[in-house]
């Protein structure tokens, strides 16, 4: 670029931020709650590479609505209550009454925790852009979250493997490949609607479920790699639910909310209480499964042992001190990773592992 393009260039880019700003005085909050929102945009980027260069925001389409929702929710309530309709004039006491207005509704602690989550999301696109501008920065959300994070009541909230079967036979045709494909691969019910015949590969005699990188999205939760060995049990139905598919066409014919509903039906017909499972409870089933077949006896006292930990509020590995101890635990934490990793999540997640592994009964495997 010569030095005259360049000034000229300069030039446009000065012209374009001072239109910016002098639009932003007069922009009504549900406007600039888009374009904050637009500011962090990062779907189909890759989230550990925004970490490393400290540059996250909203990587999934799911991330993107549950804020859009929950912030225009929150302008809703300033609006009426205030009446100010531009969030420069956002402050932590609207925000916190807001907060206060949800627990007198009663709303759950978790919910009111993801929307604190997404209001985060949107002052931190509001302020990005803010910067970009070369505005002030706002602050109506507080650093410390209003609403403390409590520990999950352990439940075993996998469907047995008779209420699987009852469910199964009950189902409508179109949703019984779906509701295998949660049970038998452990898959959340939008991925079992959206998978395609061309992720499914075949290595000599077996079948893996290869979800690539930058191919995941609005297939796998914020578009992530996935990778799944499909069972002997599973291979002779999964190659019957293949025949007469092209690559790009979904495994099954549904959406996921019809699947949602396909199994509430179902439930209700035989009498299986759903008790907050929903679709959910193939993955737990699932995971419970995989557990069982990848741990020792040892490696499972391991898990016991950790999750008393962390159910104690001590870090995962407290106590665990001799060699042969720490060697059971590494052995164990591979198989838990790898078991999380299925079920598409990342590394390291004990918490995880209190939701869908720890047992609350007295028959678990000891």
């Amino acid at each position: 670029m010569n030095k005259e393009n360049y000034q000229s260039a300069n030039r446009n880019n000065k012209n374009k931020k001072r239109s910016e700003r002098a639009v932003l005085g007069r922009q009504k909050a549900t406007v600039q709650m888009k374009l904050a929102l637009k500011e962090i945009d990062k779907i189909n980027q890759s989230k550990k590479k925004a970490r490393k260069i400290g540059s996250t925001g909203i990587h999934s389409y799911n991330q993107m609505r549950h804020a859009t929702s929950a912030s225009r929710n929150f302008i809703a309530f300033v609006h009426d209550r205030y009446g100010i309709n531009q969030m420069q004039s956002f402050t932590i006491n609207h925000y916190a009454a807001y907060i206060d207005d949800m627990q007198k509704r009663a709303l759950s602690d978790g919910h009111i925790r993801n929307v604190e989550t997404a209001l985060s999301q949107l002052q931190k696109g509001f302020n990005a852009r803010q910067a970009r501008l070369r505005y002030r920065q706002v602050v109506f959300i507080p650093k410390k979250r209003l609403v403390a994070y409590k520990a999950p009541q352990v439940q075993n909230r996998s469907y047995t493997d008779e209420e699987y079967e009852q469910i199964l036979k009950n189902a409508t045709e179109g949703a019984r490949g779906g509701i295998e494909l949660m049970r038998e691969m452990g898959l959340r019910v939008r991925e079992a609607a959206n998978v395609r015949v061309e992720q499914f590969t075949k290595k000599g005699d077996s079948y893996f479920l290869e979800v690539k990188r930058g191919e995941g999205a609005g297939i796998t939760k914020g578009g992530r790699f996935r990778y799944i060995p499909v069972s002997e049990r599973f291979t002779q139905r999964l190659e019957q639910m293949l025949q007469g598919k092209d690559g790009k066409d979904p495994l099954i014919k549904m959406t996921s909310d019809s699947l949602r509903s396909a199994v509430r039906d179902a439930c209700k017909k035989v009498g299986v209480k759903q008790n907050g499972r929903g679709t959910h409870g193939f993955r737990h089933r699932y995971a419970r499964e995989r557990a069982d077949q990848l741990m020792t006896d040892l490696e499972w006292k391991m898990m016991k042992r950790v999750l008393e930990n962390m159910s104690g509020g001590k870090l995962a590995n407290y106590s665990i001190f001799t060699d042969a101890d720490q060697k059971v635990f590494a052995d164990m934490k591979k198989k838990m990773d790898l078991i999380h990793s299925e079920i598409g999540h990342g590394k390291n997640r004990y918490h995880l592992a209190m939701v869908y592994l720890k047992e609350d009964n007295e028959d678990a495997r000891t």
